[in-house]
């Protein structure tokens, strides 16, 4: 029994956490590139004034 459930239990275990952690990903990437042209945009208005 413990050894059926051990196979069977690892795979879920291992594709949940990965699933989160790539979304989790792209959604910090997805900021980040928001951040670098807001602040790419602040930096433009400075150096033009």
């Amino acid at each position: 029994m413990k050894e059926r459930k051990r196979p069977s239990l690892r795979p879920k275990q291992r594709t949940i956490p990965s699933n989160i952690h790539h979304t989790y990903k792209l959604k910090m990437t997805d900021q980040e590139q928001k951040r670098k042209t807001y602040f790419a945009r602040l930096r433009g208005y400075r150096d033009r004034q």
